[in-house]
């Protein structure tokens, strides 16, 4: 491999990691949410945003 291939490999496995943070964020809010929900009554206020939500960017690759 050569440093670019290294480089680009490097930016994926972070993107990546990035994604699997979002993703355990996300888990962990519907965790609570559903804790929520069993322990109360009342239905609880779901605050979800599209600007809560960030999507990593898909690099565009010449295939």
């Amino acid at each position: 491999m050569n440093k670019n291939e290294i480089m680009e490999l490097k930016r994926k496995v972070d993107q990546h990691e990035k994604t699997i943070v979002q993703l355990m964020e996300i888990l962990a809010a519907t965790n609570r949410l559903l804790s929520d929900m069993k322990s109360t009554t009342e239905p609880p206020t779901l605050h979800i945003t599209t600007k809560s939500l960030k999507f990593p960017r898909k690099a565009s690759s010449p295939r």
